[in-house]
């Protein structure tokens, strides 16, 4: 152990030195009573605790207090005072001191030395703890980012092939089958055309190309109206700030996903034949709420037991990106499902504004 005593009478530091070389005959101790070599010791730096006394010629305790945990926060110091006060005392552990003892009370000192000593060790490995699960959980968002990532670029590439490849593989089938005249071709026909409106769904379902192409509000104007053919579900779309806007890839996906995920519930839970989606942007975030006014359920509830599809997802995807996703619900009493994403410094276009009605 090195201690640094900080004291102008000799004599009081005599005493100091004395109990702790008594209680810690290993110890290494360095006593200062001149501002000039106070500064320089803690400069210098090494010490496991200091020790001061609060009335200095040059100084007072607190001084040195602030002095040490501005150069080393984690150092414990214990005050060692003749004349001590209960408003000095307060003061010091507000500040960050470990201990206050009198010095009609040395005896006591080892035993504050080393309180102090293990509440700066606790203190250390809590921070140590704290950084490791810091960065592991830092690493476990990369990871995620990652994987959500490479799961767009996937689905980005399996559809695509599905449109490119096997959909206009099908469609030069079906164009074959139809310059046939017999009965066989003609029922091939149907299968085949059959065929490629499903291999479009799943392309569309899977990643629409033109969420990368446009841009999210065209893309959401086209999920709304397909969303409403398919589910008989008339959606209000109110929007501001999108027109002529791009957002970060990420953004946009997470979104458009966003959206995509909450009216499916609605269409699986709500019973209802009418939703709202509002999306608006400013300059640092969008903006996004989903709100129906069905049979609603116990948010908390569905999250710890994931009964609601895709809501512990969506929640995760609006973490990844930064941004929060909150939702109000009670049952019988409708849902109310919001979204901020952080979109950073908007890449181009100009500020709009449209109200919509989706199957309307």
């Amino acid at each position: 152990m090195r201690f640094l005593i900080v004291d102008d009478n000799p004599e009081d530091r005599r005493l100091v030195a004395r109990e702790l070389r008594h209680a810690f005959p290993d110890s290494e101790l360095e006593e200062v009573f001149r501002r000039e070599d106070f500064v320089e010791a803690v400069v210098r730096g090494g010490f496991d605790l200091a020790l001061t006394d609060y009335h200095l010629g040059w100084s007072d305790g607190l001084w040195v207090l602030g002095t040490i945990k501005a150069r080393s926060p984690d150092m414990p110091v214990v005050m060692v005072t003749g004349t001590g006060s209960e408003e000095i005392a307060v003061a010091g552990m507000k500040a960050g001191l470990s201990d206050y003892v009198l010095k009609k009370h040395l005896r006591r000192l080892p035993v504050a030395v080393r309180e102090g000593l293990e509440k700066a060790r606790l203190s250390v490995e809590r921070k140590r703890t704290e950084e490791a699960l810091k960065q592991t959980v830092e690493r476990l968002q990369a990871l995620s980012r990652r994987l959500v990532e490479v799961q767009e670029a996937e689905r980005r590439h399996v559809a695509r092939e599905l449109h490119d490849e096997i959909g206009q593989g099908l469609t030069g089938i079906h164009l074959l089958l139809r310059m046939s005249t017999c009965e066989p071709a003609h029922q091939a026909q149907e299968v085949v055309g059959e065929l490629i409106g499903r291999v479009r769904n799943l392309s569309l379902d899977l990643r629409p190309s033109m969420l990368d192409d446009l841009g999210l509000l065209p893309a959401l104007l086209w999920h709304l109206d397909r969303y409403t053919a398919q589910t008989d579900i008339s959606v209000t779309f109110r929007h501001t700030g999108l027109e002529g806007r791009r957002f970060p890839p990420g953004v946009e996906t997470g979104a458009y996903r966003i959206v995509q995920e909450a009216l499916t519930n609605v269409a699986r839970y709500a019973g209802v034949r009418e939703a709202t989606v509002r999306l608006r942007a400013d300059r640092e975030t969008l903006h996004v709420q989903v709100e129906d006014q069905g049979a609603g359920f116990d948010p908390e509830t569905a999250l710890a037991t994931r009964a609601t599809s895709g809501l512990s997802g969506m929640r995760e995807r609006a973490a990844l990106l930064g941004g929060t996703l909150k939702v109000e619900s009670a049952p019988g009493a409708g849902v109310r499902l919001q979204a901020e994403l952080p979109v950073g410094v908007e890449s181009t276009g100009r500020e709009g504004h449209d109200n919509r009605r989706a199957g309307g």
